[in-house]
């Protein structure tokens, strides 16, 4: 789910000189903004405020434009069912028909993130 945010927002912002990310969620979500906006908390240019909101804000420091990025509903909620579907796999016994089958349905939701446009995934908001 970072990834889809790190990469669209990315992409709207079409920076033309150094990117910082600020992000609300301190979750996994944060290596997947890091790799897809190019942003580390190493270069200081990320920064988690940890609000619990799955969102991303870009800055383009040479311009001041600003761009926001959430997941859509339909995103949101396959984001719980993965999430859910996690918890389960690891209450099953490992390599038994029901943890097979939760997998599957882990992998389809993967495969979902992975193959969907950017605009059924992520919404952009120009903010500056």
């Amino acid at each position: 789910m970072g990834l889809r945010l790190g990469l669209a927002a990315k992409e709207a912002l079409n920076a033309q000189g150094r990117i910082e990310a600020k992000t609300f969620m301190f979750a996994c979500n944060v290596d997947g903004i890091q790799v897809g906006a190019g942003t580390t908390y190493g270069n200081k240019a990320l920064t988690v405020e940890d609000r619990n909101e799955m969102s991303l804000i870009l800055t383009d420091t040479k311009t001041g434009k600003q761009v926001e990025a959430r997941l859509t509903e339909e995103a949101m909620n396959r984001g719980k069912g993965f999430k859910e579907l996690m918890a389960k796999s690891r209450s099953l016994k490992e390599g038994s028909p029901e943890q097979l089958a939760v997998k599957k349905e882990i992998n389809d939701i993967l495969e979902w993130y992975r193959k969907t446009p950017d605009e059924k995934v992520v919404i952009i908001k120009v903010l500056k």
